[in-house]
């Protein structure tokens, strides 16, 4: 899909490197995936990803997987010089819509407690806190559960 100011298609393996230096940039170490996690995901056979670009750079992308009922959003980064531009929510409205498609009627997440943004963002799509893991990330950082059902 084209648009007249970016380009949104599917994340593909070619893309790996770019994804393991947005992720450190958007988020700390201890909260950011290695790259062998990026390779991982998208060797996967149940995994959507999603990749916004702008001047032929990569400047947003969404990871999620999935079975048979149920999906998991394993990231959604955007470049901090790219914010505010409703890149994050066209992401998590495509993955959506996507995962609708393939019959799943729940989707959880993992967000550290202390992501205000992203936390908004995902109420913004009416996912609900649904319970806490401790210590989830490095630096003993808490996380949310946080699903929505579809």
């Amino acid at each position: 899909m084209k648009n007249n100011d970016f380009i949104l298609r599917k994340g593909t393996k070619r893309d790996i490197n770019v994804f393991y230096e947005l992720d450190n940039l958007c988020f700390e170490e201890g909260i950011s995936y290695p790259k062998e996690a990026f390779s991982y995901y998208l060797k996967s056979k149940n995994v959507l990803c999603y990749v916004i670009e702008e001047q032929n750079k990569i400047v947003a992308f969404i990871i999620a997987s999935y079975q048979k009922s149920y999906a998991q959003i394993i990231t959604i980064d955007v470049h901090p010089n790219y914010r505010r531009r409703s890149y994050g929510e066209r992401l998590m409205k495509l993955i959506e819509d996507e995962l609708i498609k393939l019959n799943v009627q729940f989707i959880f997440l993992y967000v550290a407690e202390n992501n205000d943004s992203a936390i908004k963002l995902y109420q913004k799509f009416l996912y609900e806190i649904h319970g806490k893991v401790a210590n989830y990330y490095k630096h003993n950082l808490d996380a949310y559960v946080m699903i929505k059902n579809l």
